[in-house]
């Protein structure tokens, strides 16, 4: 992101507008920042692509997947991705990392707060959601079948997870 990007600005503006504490990449000038969900804590990661009117933000999992996990996890999150409306799982099979992404491209549009929350928002909550499946899944307490069926009847029998998470509260 270039600091004197329209995105760049604006998704820096709602972070200092709803106190999200974020450090910048000096090299990319991408943003990061920790958010800490019910499950768990990771860090996010904020990027603009002014050239192509695209903003991207990542929750990045905090686990490493051993190679030979790494089809299982896999499956896992093809099973997840299938229910996935907003965004999805990506995992690098080199190194084994996890991270679940949305993007917006804008072009022609004005690029507001509310387009950046709806970005932002379903990650941390699809992100969050997850990550107990895929522990389950790295644990061997379940196949990835089960982990979704699990999730899948947790989430119909509890109301939606995104009222649960304090966004006030848990931003770091």
């Amino acid at each position: 992101m270039k600091k004197t990007s329209r995105i760049y600005k604006s998704v820096e503006a709602f972070f200092i507008k709803n106190k999200w504490q974020f450090s910048i990449d000096e090299k990319s000038n991408d943003m990061h920042m920790e958010f800490q969900g019910i499950h768990a804590k990771w860090i996010c990661s904020a990027h603009s692509y002014e050239d192509r009117n695209q903003f991207v933000f990542y929750s990045n999992i905090p686990v490493q997947v051993p190679k030979e996990k790494r089809m299982l996890i896999s499956e896992f999150l093809n099973r997840a991705n299938y229910r996935q409306v907003i965004g999805n799982w990506e995992i690098d099979l080199d190194r084994g990392l996890i991270r679940f992404k949305t993007s917006i491209d804008i072009e022609g549009v004005e690029f507001q707060e509310k387009l950046i929350n709806y970005v932002i928002m379903p990650n941390v909550v699809a992100a969050d959601k997850y990550l107990p499946g895929i522990v389950s899944v790295l644990d061997g307490q379940q196949s990835p079948k089960e982990a979704i069926s699990f999730i899948d009847n947790a989430a119909a029998l509890k109301e939606d997870t995104s009222k649960k998470v304090d966004f006030e509260n848990k931003r770091r």
